[in-house]
């Protein structure tokens, strides 16, 4: 989001927020949504109340939300639901398409019977029953039936009995009626012959149509399982398209130790991106981390330096007493042995409190101290290591408030 809000505001200034805007009512108008469908469909399949179906829905969105092993989990669930839900937004589209289409052809064939029935004019029925034989196919299981009405409407005489009671009381409430019991057609309309009125009813079965829903059924089953896999293989690819180069760099970063500190990861293709950013920031750590070895090797050097100047010291006086045991020179012997031995416990103290100070930087304190003390405390201990140095002070230019020496550290 961020990312989008940068180009948006590169494009045109304030555009970032209001696309940032735009996400958010998105998002909102997206989840009520949800919410609102989820509810909806759980009292479809289970009758529970929509509102119920609704907490149900804000529930597991939480739960979702909260659990991010779970949101994984149901991206693969949304996904192979959305595939479901789109072959069974189709196949009942193409059922219901049918079935009306059915449904017609069995209302026209019910005019038709009708008037070629009950025609008052014999030619005209004779058409009628000439337009039947010769344009209309006889459909499968196919039944008429010519009930007579009472006056009133109320009810039917001599009803057959395996006409359904409900697609009787439709056609005498509202003179037409369409109905399906186990797969059998049946329309039925009120016909008004002369003084009486009649029910004509037609059933049939429809298999043309039941083939094409299977054919159908069996072509989403098909389509829905190369979907998944194409999912699965397309979002596989798309994931190692996009791990891949984290991968390297994971890699190379495991190659580095404190031996090749030089190394460092190569830099994105595009140069931009978060890739390109984990990059830098890996090379500019291992920047720090080669310089605080250089640090590290020189400091070794130096003090290594330092403590073997007055150890040689040390080793030359006595092996110089012990060349000429003759000259009675131990008090000169013992007094080098002494300043060097001092010197080198100075030099031994000032490394090991410099250690303690970064070994572990939350026990450092932190204190207010003067810069020119500080300086004469550091000269005090030079010239006890380095006699002679000819190093001097100069005051003359110091601030003349003392506390514009003073320092936190």
């Amino acid at each position: 989001h961020q990312r989008a809000q940068d180009l948006a505001n590169a494009l045109l200034p304030g555009l970032g927020v209001f696309l940032a805007l735009l996400i958010g009512f998105g998002g909102l108008v997206f989840n009520i949504g949800n919410i609102g469908g989820t509810g909806l469909g759980l009292n479809a399949l289970t009758g529970i109340d929509v509102k119920w179906g609704a907490v149900v829905s804000c529930l597991l969105a939480l739960w979702i939300f909260w659990y991010k092993e779970a949101g994984r989990v149901m991206d693969v669930v949304v996904k192979v639901l959305g595939f479901l839900m789109i072959g069974f937004i189709m196949y009942f589209l193409t059922e219901r398409l049918t079935r009306q289409e059915f449904f017609t052809r069995l209302k026209l064939r019910t005019e038709i019977a009708a008037k070629a029935r009950f025609e008052a004019n014999k030619l005209s029925g004779n058409i009628y029953e000439e337009i039947r034989k010769q344009q209309l196919q006889t459909l499968p299981e196919e039944k008429e039936y010519f009930l007579e009405v009472e006056p009133d409407r109320s009810t039917i005489k001599n009803v057959a009995a395996e006409l359904p009671e409900i697609l009787l009381s439709r056609v005498l409430k509202s003179g037409y009626a369409e109905y399906t019991k186990s797969g059998v057609y049946y329309v039925g309309i009120i016909y008004p012959a002369g003084a009486k009125s009649y029910a004509v009813i037609i059933s049939a079965l429809d298999p043309v149509g039941k083939q094409d829903l299977q054919r159908l059924k069996g072509i989403l089953v098909f389509s829905f399982l190369i979907m998944c896999l194409l999912s699965f293989f397309i979002g596989w690819w798309f994931s190692n398209q996009f791990t891949k180069p984290l991968s390297k760099m994971i890699a190379k970063v495991n190659n580095i130790s404190a031996f090749n500190l030089d190394l460092r990861l190569d830099p994105a293709k595009k140069g931009k991106g978060e890739l390109a950013e984990l990059a830098d920031t890996f090379n500019n750590m291992l920047d720090r981390l080669e310089t605080a070895f250089q640090i590290q090797n020189n400091f070794v050097s130096n003090a290594s330096h330092e403590l073997r100047t007055p150890l040689t010291a040390i080793l030359g006086a006595v092996e110089l007493s012990l060349l000429n045991p003759q000259v009675n020179n131990s008090k000169e012997t013992l007094e080098l042995v002494y300043k060097q031995a001092s010197r080198l416990n100075d030099i031994i103290n000032g490394l090991l409190k410099l250690a303690q100070s970064g070994y572990n930087s939350k026990k450092q304190l932190n204190e207010v101290i003067r810069l020119d003390e500080l300086i004469i405390s550091i000269l005090d201990d030079l010239s006890i290591t380095t006699p002679g140095n000819q190093i001097q002070l100069d005051f003359s230019r110091s601030p003349e408030s003392p506390n514009d020496l003073a320092i936190l550290g």
